[in-house]
């Protein structure tokens, strides 16, 4: 028999709640009307949507949630968050209780300075690792600017593989690249800073321009080699004027 919980919020002054177990971790809905199949374990939620668990939370204008499978829909202003990662969307689809997000419609992923932008993310937090699909995707952290068809980002080691028509622009490091694809590390306290890039690679950096089939550039200490078809263009820098005295 469906058992069906309405509440209204404009008319009892509360908001709908349902709480229940799931994977041995308390889940709850809430939101202006809330109805639950238990045969299915199915919840309808709708009007400032939240479904929570002690580690994250999702909210929404909509969403269908299932207490049993921990799969579910919710749309319309879509924000997450789970530990120190921000997920924001118009419509974001829950798998496996949270374990799996997918983001789509000019999805935007945070943490910490880091920031990736895409038609769509796919999310798996266990491992922190995000990776974009739909078009062209674009990371902005600390370093700088990169920019790529698809960009995956393992979030918790700074560390980002992009693909397909990359572009990278560090203003700090003064350097701006071009590659077919391209391995971004960023510093860490056991970690330096460094890109490899790979297919039509190119990088100016002060003004010199380095090609190569690949090129690996550590970031720190400004040094670089080339593989395969290497050319190095150094621009002279203007000479200092002496003052007259």
């Amino acid at each position: 028999m469906k058992k069906r919980f309405i509440f209204l919020a404009a008319l009892l002054l509360v908001a709908g709640s349902l709480q229940a177990l799931a994977a041995q971790e308390p889940v709850t809905v809430k939101g202006d009307v809330v109805t639950y199949d238990s045969k299915t374990g199915e919840a309808v939620i709708t009007g400032r949507a939240v479904i929570s668990r002690p580690d994250a939370t999702v909210s929404g204008d909509k969403a269908v949630y299932n207490m049993k499978s921990g799969d579910g829909e919710i749309s319309g202003n879509v924000v997450a968050n789970r530990g120190e990662v921000g997920l924001t969307a118009p419509r974001l689809i829950i798998k496996n209780k949270g374990d799996n997000m997918i983001a789509t419609g000019n999805a935007v992923l945070t943490r910490g300075q880091d920031r990736l932008a895409a038609p769509s993310i796919s999310y798996f937090s266990a491992e922190e690792r995000a990776i974009t699909s739909g078009g062209r995707a674009r990371l902005d952290s600390a370093e700088g600017l990169l920019l790529a068809d698809v960009i995956e980002s393992f979030l918790k080691e700074s560390r980002a593989a992009a693909t397909g028509n990359v572009y990278i622009k560090s203003d700090s490091r003064k350097l701006e690249a071009t590659s077919d694809r391209a391995d971004y590390q960023g510093a860490t306290a056991d970690k330096r800073a460094e890109v490899v890039l790979v297919g039509n690679a190119r990088a100016v950096q002060d003004g010199n321009v380095l090609t190569g089939n690949q090129l690996i550039m550590s970031l720190d200490d400004r040094t670089s080699v080339a593989d395969g078809n290497a050319k190095l263009v150094i621009t002279p820098k203007p000479a200092t004027k002496k003052e007259d005295r």
